[in-house]
């Protein structure tokens, strides 16, 4: 089949093409000028950096909205296609409320063991890291947020700071989880293994960094005796 520039068929095709064009444009150069600088529609908003692994639709689970919410607010053409370094804007109106909502220790477990699967760690360790963390208790008996002498707080027990540089609430079960999922695979991706991640995350990476430069091979026995037995308890050793 052959088309003639003059024929109206040709015109109508090549105005649709035109038109889609422009759109998609459009709609890129609002997606991009939102993740090049890095900045938000509102100040008060939450920016998220995509990392490998992620999903659209985890990461509206851990922030409190739906994948409607974030594709309409970042106008993102296609919700499959997001990609690491990406900034999502979390918009403030829709974000999780800082009351906690009660579900039950299967529940907890049910989502730690779908976060470390998006993540790609082993849902079973990390389903005993949370375990030694809080019990899967995220508040007390009060029902306050759980809380240790230190600060942390929640069912991962994060430092505020920690929390700060996630961009999660740790108050909230969810967030944290998934938060501390993140977290743990960026240490096995940083340190090598699932038992130095685990030292990072109970002892801090300052101070698994300084027994890696002293002891070497030997680091499990410059750590601090809390954390060898937090390394114990988790995987058995």
């Amino acid at each position: 089949m052959r088309f003639h520039l003059r024929s109206p068929l040709t015109k109508y095709l090549l105005a649709v093409l035109v038109l889609l064009v422009l759109c998609t444009a459009a709609g890129a150069i609002e997606i991009v000028t939102h993740a090049a600088d890095g900045t938000c529609p509102r100040a008060t908003d939450t920016r998220y950096r995509v990392v490998a692994g992620d999903t659209l639709s985890g990461i509206a689970v851990v922030h409190g909205n739906t994948v409607e919410q974030l594709v309409s607010y970042n106008h993102l053409a296609n919700p499959r296609l997001i990609f690491p370094t990406q900034a999502i804007c979390i918009p403030t109106s829709t974000l999780a409320p800082g009351r906690i909502t009660p579900m039950s220790r299967e529940q907890y477990i049910a989502i730690a063991r779908q976060a470390a699967q998006v993540v790609g760690i082993d849902p079973g360790t990390f389903v005993r890291q949370i375990e030694q963390e809080s019990g899967f208790r995220p508040t007390d008996e009060q029902g306050n947020p759980l809380t240790s002498p230190a600060g942390a707080r929640g069912i991962a027990q994060f430092e505020p700071d920690t929390a700060r540089g996630l961009g999660i609430n740790p108050d909230d079960p969810v967030q944290s989880l998934y938060g501390a999922a993140r977290l743990m695979a960026g240490y096995v991706k940083q340190y090598g293994s699932i038992d130095k991640a685990l030292a990072a995350y109970n002892a801090g990476s300052g101070n698994l960094t300084h027994a890696l430069t002293i002891c070497g091979a030997g680091w499990q026995q410059c750590i601090p005796a809390e954390t060898q037995r937090y390394l114990q308890r988790i995987l058995g050793q």
